[in-house]
This record gives structure tokens, C-alpha cells and sequence, in this order.
């Protein structure tokens, strides 16, 4: 299921700037984000893809290093470009239009996929955090209390 989001949201993200590029006048930052966030998003895939796949191959104990320096730039792209789309996203003013572009009017097809998309990126990372807190700050407790009780970890 990863991959295939992995894959399919920055499509998605392409088709929907593409899709909706001159049908928002009042906002006109919102689909060159997802624009460029499906193009960085692409991009971080086939990195991802080149270093596992060409790189990765013959050994029999691989270090991945996905924090190279184009990675790490790649990385701070699609965070710069997150913020940005915050930032157009939830200062909109203007009006929402379903079948009329009106000048100062957004269609709201790609505002609410954005608005929707950002929401939901705050709820993954959230579950995220959450995630890594309790591998690293509960599971070892549990473990090691379980231990000096006599019981093993199997």
C-alpha cells in the first residue's frame, strides 16, 4: 500500500495543478504547490528507487543512506514546499466557485484536495510521533521491567 501512495499521490498532486492551473485566479500559488511538490515527490521516488535498486544490488549487508546530500536537499524542498502551500492553502480569502472562474475565485475541486491532502499529512505525522515515542520511550520500559521479573523477551 506505501508504494503504491508513494507513486500515486504525486500523480495525483501533477494532475490536479495541471488539471486546475488556470481555473484559479484569486489563488494563484495553490496550483503551482502541488505542482511542484508532485514534481519533488517524484523525484524522492526514483532517488529512492535508484539508491535501492542500482546501488543496493551485490551486497550482503547493505547500509542504506538515504541521507546523502541530494536527498537531504530534496527533503528540504518538499518541506519548503509543504509550508508554502500552508501557508496559500489556509490564507485564502477569496471565494469558491464550483462552475464559474471568476477573477479572485478559486475552484474549490483544488482548494478542498489541498486543504484535505494537508489535513491529512498533519494526522499521518501526528500518528507518526506517536509511533516513534512509544517504540523509544515505552517499549524499552516494558522491556526492561519485564525482565527483572524473570520474564524473557522472546
Amino acid at each position: 500500500m506505501v508504494p503504491f501512495a508513494a507513486i500515486f499521490l504525486p500523480i495525483l498532486f501533477l494532475v490536479f495543478g495541471g488539471v486546475y492551473f488556470h481555473k484559479c485566479p484569486g489563488l494563484r500559488e495553490l496550483p503551482i504547490c502541488q505542482l511542484v511538490g508532485g514534481v519533488l515527490a517524484l523525484l524522492k521516488v526514483v532517488s529512492f528507487a535508484v539508491q535501492e535498486c542500482i546501488f543496493g544490488k551485490g551486497r550482503k549487508y547493505r547500509k542504506k543512506c538515504f541521507l546523502n546530500p541530494f536527498d537531504m536537499l530534496v527533503n528540504l524542498a518538499i518541506l519548503g514546499d509543504f509550508i508554502a502551500c500552508n501557508v496559500f492553502a489556509y490564507g485564502y480569502q477569496g471565494g469558491l466557485d464550483k462552475i464559474y472562474v471568476k477573477p479572485g475565485n478559486c475552484h474549490y475541486d483544488l482548494f478542498y484536495f489541498s486543504y484535505s491532502l494537508i489535513i491529512f499529512l498533519y494526522i499521518f505525522f501526528g500518528l507518526l510521533i506517536i509511533a516513534f515515542v512509544y517504540v523509544v520511550k515505552v517499549k524499552p520500559n516494558f522491556a526492561k521491567n519485564n525482565t527483572d521479573r524473570g520474564v524473557s523477551n522472546v
